[in-house]
């Protein structure tokens, strides 16, 4: 530290500030800025003492002056940061001391013969305060004529007094303490029936005041229970209400359980609306919170999935753009937001979909993307995934993955306007005398393929009964999935697993879109149709049976490629059995995504692909393959010629294939074995497990949008767009926990 030695008049005088002292000159009152920041300066010595050292010892040895004049103060650090920041200001002037006088500098210059003022914030409503202090400091702010004589003894009485009344408090509550003790200590308990009355006797002499009874807080409004309140969409009023009755029964019901209803215990839950709306606003971020950490700890790689839809929003009933963005990797499928566009185009979707990938810290993982095959998704120039692609956003290729039930929608939609015609009702015609009629019909009554002449002949009826039968099985998001196989089974003239008496489901959506109701109410119009003098064209049937397979296989990534181009195949063979497979066959050839170049490499991971195949396209991978086009968009083009039937997976592979590896961060050294090694081969199991996990349709983002019309449109729960991401979050999650559609 610095000399303590007081300052002459020979010492360096400080601009505008003056020469430097060691202690404060002035004892009798409150120093003011000009006399602090001259101690100051006497103590800063830099490197050994820095500025903000300086400014502690100057606080150290101020504070006695307030406290001698009985005016609280603010904490030290408080103090410390204010003399630091005063300091930064005077450094300030000072590098601009040779410009002209400036009002900055003026205002200075007029603060530093004032008080130096570290009082405590609101002063005027502390109490303990004496009048004679309060007006010695009102003097010290203004005129200054006041001062500090000697000791103020009424005021070191009244400490005085204080002091020893704590003091005697504190004894008090000692000695009651030890003759507790005592007292427990005295007291003996005995087992034995006979001593009862005796120790009851004893006992009687000697009696605790009742203690007062602690209200016990347990927490009710869990993650669990809040999570509950916002899938149900309770609302807070009636949230309150029932987990007051709920828990209150519970309380009775355990007092009885234990005995307690003589004991002083009282069981008097309250609930207010205000609390229970504050418990799950902090709740849902809490769970929001642990997600968005579990999420980014995974070390990918990601697939991002989002669809727009043009959805009404409460409370003004409008319909707004709202696009639902989710990402699916290994063993997670998570929502992450449901944000509202100013329009649907292209470039609204792609910033809001990378915005919540930034938010998420995914940027770097997501290495595709899976979307329906509209025009906003998949334009050259304005489509989603090509402004997502962009250096302004993601600045890396992605893989292209079209959602493949979508493309299949499609195809049975070109199926459906040939067999059915054009029409601008929003219906399907032809199913809604079915719907209308349905309830005059004897469901029990229904023929099956094996009735007719032409449809007992269609081919391996056997494997797609068993087909239809391991599809029930599985798991599907949407019921209407598990509908058509059930159907399916029945056409063919077998019997639905753990159903022996099939009752078919009443007709629901008739809507265009709803591109499965078309196979499903194919089936039923012709196994019913007859009761109300309807009998829809066998052809639709012998398309639905060979749509099966194509459409439950489509969520399948490794098999895709060859799924896709036996496909092709299948529908160039069936051309000439009707309009209707022409008219699928070229929908189909206008999709054909997984035939790509980036996409073939999947085919390595596919276990139904033989191992000459698999060979044939390593190869080609590693040669390098044929010359990469500059198509447009990532898929696979393919003329309608006879040489379609002698196509191979490997005269899809390009130059650009083995972009696939790059994109995924995939290992390629397995490709150097031979494909009968890579069940051995390390690499090759770690990517045959990421590419199994890659999910290839968009159903996420579908229930996203089941999610968003479901819970916000109205919904009352909350009007705050925050708290109705969250919301959505929590619902999401809560549903996935309890297995929940």
């Amino acid at each position: 530290m610095a000399p303590t030695k007081r300052a002459t008049r020979t010492a360096p005088s400080c601009w505008l500030i003056g020469g430097k002292e060691a202690e404060f000159s002035e004892k009798t009152r409150l120093p003011v800025l000009r006399s602090v920041l001259r101690v100051f300066l006497f103590h800063h010595n830099p490197p050994a003492v820095c500025a903000r050292k300086a400014c502690g010892i100057v606080i150290d040895e101020l504070l006695p002056f307030w406290v001698k004049a009985g005016i609280p103060t603010v904490d030290k650090k408080s103090a410390v940061d204010q003399l630091k920041r005063i300091y930064d200001e005077w450094v300030l002037l000072k590098k601009a001391m040779n410009k002209p006088t400036t009002e900055r500098r003026e205002k200075f210059i007029a603060a530093l013969d004032k008080l130096f003022d570290i009082a405590a914030p609101n002063l005027d409503k502390i109490k303990c305060i004496l009048p004679e202090d309060r007006e010695f400091y009102k003097s010290m702010t203004e005129d200054r004529k006041a001062s500090m004589i000697g000791v103020d003894r009424k005021w070191a009485l009244k400490k005085q007094k204080k002091t020893v009344r704590t003091e005697g408090e504190i004894r008090r509550k000692r000695r009651s303490d030890e003759d507790t003790k005592k007292c427990f200590d005295k007291v003996t308990l005995d087992d034995s029936a006979s001593d009862t009355e005796e120790s009851e006797t004893k006992d009687s002499e000697f009696s605790l005041p009742e203690k007062r009874t602690k209200n016990v807080r347990i927490n009710v409004l869990t993650k669990e229970v809040t999570s509950a309140l916002d899938r149900t969409q309770t609302s807070s009023r009636v949230g309150a209400h029932l987990v007051q009755k709920s828990v209150t029964s519970a309380l009775q019901a355990a007092s009885c359980a234990l005995n307690l209803e003589g004991t002083n215990l009282k069981l008097k839950p309250v609930f207010s609306t205000s609390s229970v709306g504050r418990k799950r606003t902090e709740n849902r971020t809490s769970i929001v919170e642990n997600i968005q950490q579990n999420v980014i700890a995974h070390p990918g790689p990601f697939f991002v999935h989002f669809d727009g839809k043009l959805l009404p929003d409460e409370p003004d009933g409008k319909k707004y753009d709202r696009v639902p963005v989710l990402v699916t990797g290994y063993k997670v499928e998570q929502l992450l937001g449901v944000p509202r566009l100013d329009s649907g185009s292209g470039l609204a979707q792609a910033h809001a979909t990378y915005e919540l990938l930034k938010s998420w810290d995914l940027v770097d993982k997501v290495v595709g993307a899976v979307f329906d095959t509209t025009s906003t998704n998949t334009g050259c120039h304005k489509g989603a995934c090509k402004l997502l692609e962009d250096k302004k956003r993601l600045g890396k290729e992605i893989l292209w993955c079209a959602c493949r039930h979508h493309v299949f929608e499609l195809v049975l939609e070109a199926v459906g306007t040939v067999l059915l015609g054009e029409s601008k009702d929003p219906r399907l015609p032809f199913f809604g005398k079915l719907a209308d009629t349905w309830e005059k019909i004897d469901k029990t009554k229904f023929r099956t393929a094996a009735s007719i002449r032409k449809l007992k002949c269609i081919p391996e009826t056997d494997q797609i009964i068993t087909f239809c039968e391991n599809q029930l099985q599985v798991h599907h998001p949407r019921g209407d999935y598990k509908e058509l196989c059930e159907l399916a089974i029945l056409f063919l003239g077998g019997l639905v697993p753990d159903k022996p008496r099939y009752v078919f489901k009443k007709p629901g959506a008739l809507s265009k879109t709803r591109w499965m109701m078309r196979a499903i109410y194919a089936f039923k119009t012709w196994m019913l149709g007859r009761q109300i003098e309807m009998d829809a064209s066998i052809h639709s049937k012998l398309f639905s049976i060979a749509y099966i397979r194509m459409w439950f296989n489509a969520p399948l990534p490794a098999q895709s490629p060859r799924n896709d181009l036996a496909s092709l195949q299948f529908l160039y063979q069936n051309r000439k059995e009707g309009s209707h497979w022409m008219a699928a066959l070229k929908k189909f050839v206008e999709h054909l995504w997984y035939l790509s170049p980036k996409l073939v490499p999947l085919a390595l991971f596919d276990d139904k692909l033989s191992v000459e195949e698999k060979k044939s396209i390593a190869s080609a991978l590693q040669t390098g393959g044929k010359k990469g086009s500059a198509a447009c968009l990532p898929r696979a083009k393919v003329e309608l010629k006879d040489s379609v039937m002698n196509l191979k997976l490997r005269d899809f592979v390009t130059a650009d294939s083995v972009k696939f590896f790059e994109i995924t961060k995939i290992s390629s050294s397995f490709l150097a074995k031979d494909p009968t090694l890579w069940d051995e081969d390390s690499d090759y199991l770690r990517s045959l497990q990421v590419v199994t996990h890659f999910k290839v349709v968009n159903d996420s983002a579908e229930r996203g949008v089941a999610l968003v019309t479901r819970f916000l449109k109205g919904n009352q729960l909350t009007t705050d767009e925050q708290q109705r991401q969250l919301l959505l979050l929590v619902v999401a999650e809560d549903r996935k926990l309890n297995k929940l559609p």
